[in-house]
């Protein structure tokens, strides 16, 4: 009798596992100054547009180059891509974001 229920635990947890990640986006990007160079170091960090459901992700830093790479947790379309200059006196944001390509201007 136990093998039917470790059976169905089973699928279960991998149905389960399967509509979680659905809504898992990797989203790329570069983050630039207001004269267009990559800004290394840039702290990075997005959240919800949503108010039922804050999420928020942080401690994303960008490489040599300026370019960052996250995944999202939800639809991007309920994201804002915030960027901080690494002095954190500057920053910019981007509200309307593409799995690819995402250019962020920090001022």
């Amino acid at each position: 009798m136990r093998a039917p229920n470790v059976l169905v635990v089973a699928s279960t947890w991998l149905a389960l596992s399967a509509i979680a990640g659905t809504n898992e986006t990797t989203v790329t990007g570069i983050v630039v100054d207001s004269r267009g160079r990559p800004m290394p170091q840039a702290l990075v960090s997005y959240v919800s547009r949503r108010t039922d459901r804050v999420i928020v992700g942080t401690d994303l830093q960008t490489g040599p180059d300026g370019r960052f790479e996250f995944t999202a947790p939800q639809p991007i379309s309920d994201l804002i891509i915030r960027a901080d200059s690494p002095d954190l006196k500057h920053s910019g944001r981007l509200e309307h974001i593409s799995k690819k390509g995402n250019i962020i201007v920090v001022r």
